[in-house]
């Protein structure tokens, strides 16, 4: 058998790559590329000049060089010399870790912009592309905008990669429109509910509406402590209220108010009878919050008709919540969910399955994951400690 016809007949876990080369530059090689470059004063003034975070890769998309504000990101003292690894894995890109020859060669590097934008300087020409890094750290997500561009030196192929960090004003846009998109739809609501009630001929009629009001009141008031929580969440400020409860009685509760959601209009949520039963101390509030985006979550993602399953049972010392939908999400979806900015639902709506991860991760000391296949459907998977870890930021919650 020859070599193309193995490489043909090779499986999945046995490939080196899927998208970019996986072969590697030896180490000494990429030190002696490093003295090259480092020891040419131009070359050194241009890189150092650049507020972005900079680094020259060799043609096999190992670090050469990189400057000072890339060296400040990754918190590296002046005397180390990090080369030899790649553009993901210095940001520790879950991806690159996954990956079967690291950053670039895992199947979800095709929609990396960073991946596409290499790909085309290492054919030659300059490039440019978005791309979000989940990080191995929850809560450090980032969104960078990438240009690199070939150049040849003393004849060697090399690249130049500039990132610049769009987060902040993405987040500022993308919590705007999120704010103001929800809020004012809300709003508009309980409006049209007390005009309403304002033209009823008889004040019977105008009763009826009353808990149709104040429901929809009830929401407004949630989405602003939504909001406000999300960014106490980011910026580390977020404090719990931990309080015993009986997982089975909350999710009764949270299935009972999303009966009546538009996102449940002809569509059903079944929570298993064998829910709950045993008890847990955790902050109800921001468990709340999770599963209830988890249950909003599969109620748009099925036709109508559909049928939503939650439920939650003891595992050892940990609680585990189930939601069941029967769609399958496509592919670009899985390999993008639980990252800032992206969304099925159009630009601007990417908090809801990233702040399900930041909220389970960071504050309630959980995980969160997720199955999706034709013949089972989806299911989320959000697993939480009976008792809350040693550790966590403990204040009361203000209303």
């Amino acid at each position: 058998m020859n070599t193309a016809t193995t490489k043909n007949c090779a499986t999945d876990t046995e490939r080196a790559t899927f998208f970019l080369p996986a072969e590697r530059a030896p180490l000494a090689e990429v030190l002696r590329q490093h003295a090259l470059l480092a020891g040419d004063p131009v070359i050194s003034s241009m890189m150092e000049s650049s507020l972005s975070l900079t680094v020259i890769l060799n043609k096999q998309r190992q670090g050469v060089l990189l400057n000072e504000a890339f060296r400040a990101r990754l918190n590296l003292a002046e005397s180390e010399v990090p080369v030899g690894s790649r553009h993901g894995e210095y940001f520790g890109c879950v991806r690159a870790s996954q990956a079967p020859s690291g950053c670039g060669t895992a199947k979800e590097c095709r929609n990396c912009g960073a991946a596409k934008a290499l790909a085309g300087a290492l054919a030659g020409r300059t490039s440019t592309g978005a791309c979000r890094i989940q990080t191995v750290i929850c809560g450090l997500d980032l969104s960078l905008l990438v240009r690199a561009s070939p150049f040849e030196y003393k004849g060697e192929n090399f690249v130049m990669v500039s990132a610049s960090d769009m987060e902040p004003e993405l987040r500022r846009q993308q919590l705007e429109r999120i704010f103001f998109h929800d809020v004012l739809n809300t709003a508009s609501g309980v409006q049209g509910l007390l005009h309403v009630m304002q033209d009823a001929d008889e004040p019977a009629t105008a009763q009826q509406y009353i808990p149709i009001a104040k429901r929809a009141s009830d929401t407004l008031i949630d989405e602003l402590t939504c909001q406000r929580d999300l960014i106490a969440a980011e910026s580390g400020e977020l404090t719990l209220t931990q309080t015993a409860i009986d997982p089975g009685d909350l999710l009764t509760n949270l299935v009972g108010m999303l009966a009546s959601h538009t996102l449940a209009r002809d569509r059903h949520i079944v929570l298993t009878p064998d829910s709950g039963g045993f008890s847990m101390t955790t902050d109800k509030t921001l468990l709340s919050r999770v599963v209830l985006n988890l249950v909003k979550n599969a109620l748009e993602a099925v036709p109508r008709g559909g049928v939503v399953t939650v439920s939650c049972r003891k595992e050892g010392n940990s609680a585990v919540f189930l939601v069941h939908n029967p769609t399958c999400m496509p592919p670009e979806v899985k390999n993008q969910l639980f990252q800032r900015s992206f969304s099925t639902k159009g630009a601007g709506r990417g908090y809801g399955t990233y702040s399900i991860r930041l909220l389970t991760e960071t504050y309630l000391g959980g995980e969160v994951s997720f199955t999706s296949e034709p013949a089972e459907g989806t299911t989320f998977r959000a697993v939480y400690p009976l008792l809350p870890p040693v550790g966590l930021s403990v204040a009361p919650r203000s209303a």
